[in-house]
């Protein structure tokens, strides 16, 4: 692999790129987990809250700030909660499986061309050069074990950012030391052309002379 690496980028040509992509379902799981998750600890703080004040109390608030709404009991607004909590999830998850399709993260021959989610229902088109990329490493979360899955960490310097996740990626360590070799390559060949330029410089200064 390092050969035609370094064949194709000497030769001018692109090699073919080494793609990395989340495993769709393990992440759109891991999704529904967090949001059923977050949407319990948010039903029994409701249920606590009801317990000890009475939920009630949020209707003499709105009624304060100009809207009405009257005949509603406790049971009534924790059920409406439940209800727009699922309605809003199915929309959430509707399109975070669509933008989940679409996310890539593609390793060029000097460069990674990410596609990932932004604001919920946008997919961004992003560049790192490698000569930004301090280090490649992954981690391993809750859900991470579960799944069998990893996390990259693209550490960056000169980026705006400090580094780029990649989230529940199968072989994690197999692709960390996949994208630490293409980016070491690179470094290499970079290395090797600018002693060659310097090397030519210095000829063509004493041919001069």
């Amino acid at each position: 692999m390092i050969e035609t690496f370094i064949n194709t980028f000497y030769s001018g040509k692109t090699m073919q790129p080494y793609i990395l992509k989340p495993n769709i379902l393990k992440s759109f799981i891991a999704n529904i987990i967090k949001l059923l998750v977050s949407i319990g600890v948010v039903v029994i703080i409701m249920l606590i809250f009801n317990y000890f004040v009475q939920l009630e109390f949020l209707i003499g608030i709105m009624h304060q700030i100009g809207i009405e709404i009257k005949g509603l009991t406790s049971a009534d607004i924790l059920i409406n909660f439940i209800i727009i909590s699922f309605t809003g999830s199915v929309i959430f998850l509707s399109f975070n499986y669509i933008l989940l399709k679409n996310t890539r993260f593609e390793f060029q021959n000097d460069k990674l061309m990410m596609q990932t989610p932004q604001v919920l229902i946008f997919l961004i088109n992003r560049v790192i050069p490698y000569n930004n990329i301090l280090n490649v490493s992954y981690e391993t979360s809750l859900l991470d074990e579960f799944f069998q899955t990893g996390t990259l960490i693209i550490s960056l310097a000169g980026m705006g950012e400090s580094s780029v996740k990649i989230k529940y990626i199968e072989n994690a360590g197999y692709s960390v030391s996949v994208v630490k070799r293409l980016v070491d390559n690179y470094r290499h060949i970079k290395q090797i052309q600018f002693e060659n330029e310097k090397a030519i410089k210095s000829i063509v200064n004493m041919e001069v002379y």
